[in-house]
This record gives structure tokens, C-alpha cells and sequence, in this order.
């Protein structure tokens, strides 16, 4: 996938789960460095999730991404 290509498909994804108001509000948040770590940022979230919860919600996201080419069972 090409830069052009994950950052097209990134803000369809964000736009599609939090809309185009809140897409914008979560990029600024990036670039206005209020989330300076985001490998920190992301450790804290999961860490924060039990084993199940963790299970229950890549079993939710390949429900609703039923034809991404980029996320199969065999890798889950």
C-alpha cells in the first residue's frame, strides 16, 4: 500500500467512525502534539484492555471489515 493510499484509507476510517468533525478534532490532537507519544498513547489504551475485551473488539472489527484484503483470520 503506498503512503498516498494508507492515508486515504486512515481518514475514511476515521471519518466512518467518528465523523468528519471529530476526524478533524482527532488529527489536531496529533499534530498539535497534545498526544506527544503515540506508541506511549496506544500502549496505555490497550494495556488498559483485558484479554477479552481485546478479543471481543477484533472480533467486532473483522465483522464490520468483512472484505479488508489487509486483515485476515489467519493473522488475528
Amino acid at each position: 500500500m503506498t503512503d498516498k493510499e494508507l492515508l486515504q484509507r486512515g481518514m475514511r476510517c476515521l471519518i466512518d467512525n467518528l465523523g468528519i468533525i471529530e476526524a478533524e478534532k482527532f488529527i489536531a490532537l496529533f499534530t498539535q502534539e497534545q498526544i506527544p507519544d503515540y506508541t506511549e498513547w496506544q500502549r496505555d489504551y490497550f494495556d488498559s484492555m483485558t484479554a477479552e475485551e481485546f478479543h471481543a473488539s477484533l472480533q467486532e472489527f473483522m465483522r464490520n471489515h468483512p472484505d479488508d484484503k489487509n486483515f485476515t483470520k489467519e493473522r488475528a
